[in-house]
């Protein structure tokens, strides 16, 4: 049987205007815009923060990498629509990226599921065009966006960036390697943000927020603003808890 759960945040984002603001960039204040991602956030951990989301999103949401937590973003899902339907301007009650969590004393490296889950944060993506970079109203000011480079996502759970030849960096639309150069499901670039739960209180929009959460390390330059290069993944101190445990 299918989740309906998924049909609850369509519907109240059905309800409210695209861009429920004018956006910071055209003078939205502070206080507009923390209500809004106050709101935003209570209606995400509503649908979304479920101890097994595996079992209770699918087959609508599926896992970004494997089943795999990543250092400091915990198991990634992602909605199976994404991949052939990236929008240009995401709305904010829709999230394109969920991360979780798992459960206590759980490394998060096999491709075992690691319930209960906890949800840690959220995001959104944007189709790539490097002269635009997505509208979000008040929820996101376009300086936070940053660049989730082309690549592979690894059957390990890891991911492989394959990025094109710029002058500038994001400057340029990243095109498949033909032939593929890894065993992986390839993306092209994308826009990316990253906002974390803060229980109570505001959520925080930042790229990495330095959580404890142990998994697999992804490489910083993954992840990177666009004109500077400025690297700002989440990269384990060491490498991922695999590598540290192999290494004792």
């Amino acid at each position: 049987m299918l989740s309906t759960r998924w049909l609850a945040p369509l519907a109240l984002a059905a309800l409210l205007p695209l861009h429920p603001g004018a956006g910071a960039a055209q003078g939205c204040d502070p206080a507009t815009r923390e209500a809004l991602l106050r709101e935003v956030q209570d209606s995400i951990l509503k649908w979304y923060d479920v101890p097994n989301p595996l079992a209770v999103l699918a087959p609508q949401w599926i896992p970004a990498h494997f089943v795999v937590s990543n250092y400091g973003y915990g198991m990634a899902m992602a909605p199976a629509s994404a991949a052939v339907d990236m929008p240009e301007n995401p709305n904010p009650f829709e999230p394109l990226l969920l991360m979780y969590r798992p459960r206590n004393n759980s490394d998060g490296l096999d491709h075992i599921p690691d319930p209960p889950y906890e949800l840690v944060g959220w995001g959104y993506g944007g189709a790539f065009d490097p002269a635009h970079k997505p509208d979000m109203g008040c929820a996101i000011v376009a300086e936070e966006f940053f660049i989730h480079e082309a690549g592979y996502h690894t059957p390990d759970g890891g991911f492989v960036a394959t990025p094109p030849a710029e002058a500038t960096p994001g400057s340029v639309v990243a095109e498949r390697p033909l032939p593929p150069t890894t065993v992986g499901v390839w993306h092209p670039r994308v826009w990316d943000v990253h906002v974390w739960v803060n229980r109570g209180g505001t959520p925080v929009v930042e790229p990495c927020l330095g959580l404890e959460i142990p998994g697999l390390s992804l490489a910083a330059a993954g992840f990177f603003f666009q004109g500077t290069g400025e690297a700002v993944g989440c990269t384990a101190p060491g490498g991922s808890a695999r590598a540290r445990r192999a290494s004792r």
